[in-house]
């Protein structure tokens, strides 16, 4: 009885606070707009949710959805290309892969998830770049994603909470030197390119899905139950017990991976070869690899042999993909007031 009366006392103590504080969100032209009263309940519902017996049947269903801080409503769509990223120093790329897109010709909402914690300016930068922002959380617990930043990849699975027919996720670390839109229009979930090191498995940085809550919560229930030894360690092969090769899906499987997407998409840097990048093979580069580390082409170590770039000798080759990413970077528009926000610490990167 004691519990129900405080977390009764603390709703109507949060409600109180809710009428005389106006909750404020970021929009497309960096204003600052009131956050609708749906928004806040959702975060009221979480709170009573954590207060509950978690022996109660509702306590395995993730309360948290995934809200919108800055929608450009200049696309109509329902397909899009989403990312994320969990920190500002993976920014530079997430802007990048977002410009290349642009610059490729994609017609589809181009879609952002990011952490609370990100500052506000920011967010108004993504705002100017991308068509939707949205603040997502990680989802726990996930004690058999063991990897260096276990809670930033389970923040993938957010992507089925997407409010779109059908979503292409791309990693931050990718660039687009062709349009995607043919691949989103024309593959369902879930497709994917084979891992180029685990070709029994696809792999994770892009994919195509169809976002639906009764997926993610599926997701979400079997990352909870999968023991510390289920020898996952990052997010891919989770996914890829979730949507086992169709031949092999049983019930208890969230889907199947349906199909292989052309080898010109997800291409890794490390396995580009010179000829095939000089005549335009390629429709998107990932600088895949070297989590924990500084190597990403707007990182610090960008110049060193590694996964992220290459391990080519060939200078002109790692000059070559770093242009690439670079021109993406700098295809970046935003106003002046946050152009401090676009730099990068790679020692390549020109005036």
């Amino acid at each position: 009885m004691w519990r129900i009366l405080v977390i009764w006392q603390l709703e109507l103590l949060v409600s109180a606070v809710d009428l005389f504080h106006e909750r404020l969100e970021v929009n497309s032209a960096g204003s600052t707009v009131p956050i609708s009263r749906p928004v806040f309940q959702n975060y009221m519902r979480r709170a009573h949710d954590e207060h509950r017996d978690v022996t109660a049947e509702a306590s395995d269903t993730d309360q948290f959805r995934l809200r919108l801080v800055a929608d450009s409503e200049s696309r109509t769509t329902d397909l899009a290309i989403a990312t994320h990223f969990c920190d500002a120093t993976w920014a530079p790329g997430a802007l990048a892969l977002a410009a290349s897109l642009k610059k490729a010709g994609s017609k589809h909402n181009l879609v952002v998830m990011i952490t609370s914690d990100l500052s506000n300016r920011y967010q108004r930068l993504l705002a100017h770049v991308f068509d939707k922002v949205y603040v997502e959380e990680p989802v726990t617990p996930h004690a058999s994603i063991t990897r260096a930043g276990a809670d930033c990849v389970t923040l993938q699975l957010r992507s089925w909470q997407l409010p779109y027919k059908k979503v292409l996720y791309m990693d931050a670390d990718m660039i687009a030197l062709k349009s995607h839109d043919s691949v989103l229009e024309d593959y369902a979930e879930l497709s994917a390119r084979k891992d180029a090191g685990l070709a029994a498995q696809f792999n994770g940085g892009m994919f195509i899905i169809e976002p639906a809550e009764s997926k993610f919560q599926k997701l979400r229930r079997l990352l909870r139950q999968a023991p510390q030894n289920a020898g996952f360690g990052g997010i891919q092969s989770f996914l890829n017990q979730a949507f086992p090769a169709c031949e092999r899906e049983d019930d208890e499987d969230v889907g199947c991976w349906k199909s292989e997407l052309p080898d010109a998409y997800n291409k890794f840097t490390r396995n580009v070869d010179a000829v095939e990048l000089q005549a335009e093979k390629y429709a998107s580069l990932h600088f895949s690899g070297d989590w924990g580390a500084m190597r990403k082409p707007w990182m610090s170590g960008c110049l060193q042999s590694s996964d992220s770039v290459t391990h080519s000798t060939d200078s002109t080759l790692q000059s070559k993909l770093l242009g690439l990413w670079m021109d993406a970077f700098h295809y970046v528009s935003v106003p002046p007031d946050l152009a401090d926000l676009l730099h990068t610490d790679c020692p390549a990167e020109g005036p």
